[in-house]
Formats: structure tokens, C-alpha cells, sequence
């Protein structure tokens, strides 16, 4: 025997079947890529299950529904007409979106008073406006301040600036009139 006869053999054995091989390497390499995604999509399917379910529950219960479900038929209608979800959302760095806030009073220094309510309980912001937020009607349309009423919806969305009083003062960047 030769030394590059007794390397091949320690390497590669007589009866090694390379082919068997291959194929044993590519069913587990499939068995495994099978099951992880099936993993995957039954723990999505689970999760998002979990998620609609809570937020119909509570927005059919007339519960605060925060975000997840606004695309379910009967959760909200369309923009364009009375809607009866609320929504409030403040993020980390201080935006502000209000959705159909109720215009609750008008100052003459173009700021307007809105409010949300859930039940026996309701938020109260000061949105003030200036040269830079702009203005829209319920078809997104080009508006101005003069078309807001005091009891009439809006959907404002700025940032928070601090308190105006014993209210949250809001810089309005859009406010969209329903």
C-alpha cells in the first residue's frame, strides 16, 4: 500500500456511496426547511389571530382600540363620512395623531379645543395653528381654518409642545375636517 492509497482510504472508505450521501444531505436539508417554515407561518397565523380577535372584542365592546385593527370591516368607516372610532396615539418623540376629536371650542387666536371621550371618560387638547399647518376637508381637499365649527370632528395629527392651562397643546401640522 502506498501512502496515497491509505489517504484515499481514510478519507473516503471502499464502500463509501457518495451519491447516498448527497441525497440523505439534501431530504434533511428539505425536512428541516419544511418544518421551520411551517413553524413560521403557523406562529404568524396564531399571533395575528390573537390580535384581531382582542381588537374586535374591545372595539364591538366600545373598549379604546389603539392601533392593529382599523383595516376590519365595521371597526371604522371610511374617512369620508361619521366615523365612531376614536383614536389617540402619542409617540416617543412626541407626535400627536387625534382621530374624529370633537371641536368643543374656537379662540380667536387660531386655536381650537377638542376633545376624545370612552365612556365616562374624556381627553381634552389645545390644538394651536399657525402659517405652516394645513388644512384639509373630509375629501382631502384643500381647506382653511374658518371651516372648522365648534362641534363638528376632526383628525388632527402635530406635535406636543406642552400644556396650554391644564391641556395638552398640540402644534398642529394637518388637521383634516369631517
Amino acid at each position: 500500500m502506498t501512502a496515497s492509497s491509505i489517504r484515499k482510504n481514510l478519507i473516503f472508505p471502499a464502500n463509501f456511496n457518495a451519491q447516498k450521501v448527497l441525497y440523505a444531505a439534501i431530504f434533511l436539508s428539505a425536512t428541516i426547511f419544511i418544518l421551520g417554515l411551517a413553524l413560521f407561518v403557523s406562529s404568524l397565523h396564531l399571533s395575528t389571530k390573537k390580535i384581531t380577535t382582542t381588537s374586535v372584542a374591545n372595539a364591538s365592546a366600545g373598549g379604546v382600540l389603539l392601533g392593529g385593527a382599523t383595516n376590519f370591516s365595521g371597526a371604522m368607516a371610511s374617512s369620508t363620512g361619521k366615523s365612531s372610532m376614536f383614536e389617540l396615539n402619542i409617540a416617543n418623540n412626541g407626535l400627536v395623531f387625534l382621530r374624529n376629536a370633537k371641536v368643543i371650542s374656537i379662540s380667536g387666536d387660531q386655536k381650537i379645543h377638542v376633545t376624545i371621550g370612552w365612556g365616562n371618560t374624556s381627553f381634552s387638547w389645545s390644538v394651536g395653528t399657525d402659517a405652516l399647518t394645513k388644512f384639509l376637508d373630509s375629501k382631502g381637499v384643500k381647506a382653511d381654518f374658518s371651516q372648522i365649527k365648534v362641534g363638528g370632528t376632526v383628525i388632527v395629527t402635530g406635535d406636543l409642545v406642552g400644556n396650554d392651562g391644564a391641556e395638552p397643546l398640540i402644534n398642529a401640522e394637518f388637521i383634516r375636517i369631517l
